[in-house]
């Protein structure tokens, strides 16, 4: 089996933890959270990303302080850090 370079994002959150846990056995898992990766500066993203060189990204950051959070605008319409992780 070859060995994917697989970058996960939100890798301190209860599924990023599953995920680094699950597949650091059979791949080179590079596992980001906030404090490596901001998710929300494009250039923080570019920079990781031309960097790690994955062969798959997958995203599992995610705001989680749901008592915080207040319907509008901004939570109806995707995030603009989804675009900075897409590769």
């Amino acid at each position: 089996m070859n060995k994917r370079r697989i970058l996960i994002t939100g890798a301190k959150g209860m599924l990023g933890r599953t995920l680094v846990r699950h597949w650091s056995e059979q791949h080179a898992v590079i596992a980001t959270d906030l404090a490596e990766l901001d998710i929300t500066d494009a250039a923080a993203c570019t920079t990781c990303v031309t960097g790690v060189q994955p062969d798959v990204v997958v995203h599992c950051a995610a705001h989680t302080a749901v008592d915080r959070s207040t319907p509008s605008a901004a939570r109806i319409s995707p995030s603009p850090a989804i675009a900075n992780v897409r590769v």
